[in-house]
Parts: C-alpha cells; sequence; structure tokens
C-alpha cells in the first residue's frame, strides 16, 4: 500500500516545544485520500540539540578541511586504492542521534503520543511510506531525521524528505521498474583507464540496468 505523510512543525522553540500538524494520506486506484489528521505538541527536548548539531557541523567541516589538506598536499592529488575518507565524526554524529531519538520518542505528553498513536496505527511495515517534514525552521530541517528509529526501523520501506510549509508531495507515486537503475557520472580520468573500469563495473552490476556518462559538462 502506497502512503505519504505530512508532519508540520510550526513555530516553536526547543525549550517549549513545537505545535505539529500530521496527515496521512492512502493512495486508493491512483488517487491519495486523507486517512488521518490531527494536532499535537511535541515537547520541549530535554537536552541541548543545537549545541550537539553546532558540534556535529564543527566536526564535519574540521574534518573536510583536514582531508582536503591532505589531498592537495599529494602529487599528483590522488588517493590510495581502497580508502576511504569519512567526512564525520562518529561521536558527535551519534550524539546528534541519540538525543534526536530521545526526543521524538518521548512519551510523556499526551499532545505528543497521539501524533506518534496516529502514525503507528495507520501505518504498516510493508507499505511505501513518503514522509514530508514540514517546517520554517532552518534549524529542524538540518536535523538527521533519517536517524529517527520509528521510521528506520520499523518502516523499512520509508523515504524523509524536509521542506518548508509551502512544499507539496506529488499527486502520484513513481513507476516501480522491475530492474534496479543506476546512472553513474565519472569526472576526469586523469591516469585512470576509464574504459577499463565502465566495463568492469558494467560487468559487475548484471543485470541491473545502467548509464555511465564519462567526463560530463555542466549542461548534462
Amino acid at each position: 500500500m502506497n502512503k505519504q505523510v505530512f508532519l508540520t512543525l510550526q513555530t516553536g522553540n526547543f525549550k517549549q516545544g513545537f505545535p505539529v500538524v500530521l496527515r496521512i494520506q492512502e493512495e486508493v486506484a491512483g488517487t491519495l485520500r486523507d486517512i488521518y489528521h490531527d494536532a499535537g505538541m511535541l515537547p520541549p527536548s530535554t537536552d541541548n540539540i543545537e549545541e550537539s548539531f553546532r558540534q556535529w557541523q564543527a566536526d564535519f567541516h574540521n574534518r573536510v578541511n583536514k582531508s582536503r589538506e591532505t589531498v592537495e598536499s599529494q602529487n599528483p592529488p590522488r588517493g590510495k586504492p581502497g580508502t576511504v575518507i569519512h567526512y564525520s565524526s562518529t561521536q558527535s554524529a551519534q550524539q546528534l542521534a541519540t538525543q534526536l531519538n530521545d526526543w521524538l520518542n518521548s512519551g510523556n505528553t499526551e499532545a505528543w503520543q497521539k501524533i506518534r498513536d496516529g502514525l503507528q496505527q495507520n501505518l504498516n511495515k510493508t507499505d511505501d511510506i513518503r514522509v514530508l517534514i514540514q517546517t520554517e525552521d532552518t534549524l529542524l530541517r538540518q536535523l538527521p531525521w533519517q536517524v529517527w528509529d520509528l521510521f528506520a526501523e520499523s518502516y523499512p520501506n520509508s523515504e524523509i524528505a524536509l521542506s518548508t510549509t509551502a512544499a507539496q508531495l506529488p499527486n502520484t507515486f513513481a513507476k516501480k521498474y522491475a530492474k534496479v537503475r543506476i546512472l553513474a557520472v565519472l569526472g576526469k580520468s586523469n591516469e585512470i583507464n576509464m574504459k577499463s573500469c565502465v566495463a568492469s563495473c558494467v560487468e559487475s552490476l548484471v543485470p541491473i540496468l545502467t548509464r555511465f556518462t564519462v567526463c560530463a559538462g555542466r549542461a548534462y
């Protein structure tokens, strides 16, 4: 079953909470219809999520800058085969994720618990779910909502997007394809046998539908 969720966070703050409006729609015969609508209140956060977010952001930029300096100091600038650069601090990211989940999973107020109940009573584990978190608060739109375990663990076919309150989701769900489709855009080919790389990738990805664009320009 295809469903979409609108969770709108209205004007508020972390100390006093945020008024919330929940709307759930279900696709029937190609048309979306409302099946649930309620208003509630996301309670104040007992943790300093704003400070945790700033720390996570600072760690991210610090790691990126250090990695960039390392790459630029190499001549020619290239990484070792098989290496992966992690740009985020695991500790600060995990702290932010924990605090965000503690806040969103708090059930000490009826005004927020009924919103969580509305989600759990109207969504099924097998549903394909589009979730739109709507808010005019810039910080709220920057938080990692995808780690909210209510969706991450209970609804594996859910996708979360963030927007302002004026944005709307499409009226229909995208067409499903029997095969996974991958678009690979490859940049500079300095000191790389691009033809061999592409051929190897295509061979390993059969029967997945692939499209490779080598050295794509800005107009692509």
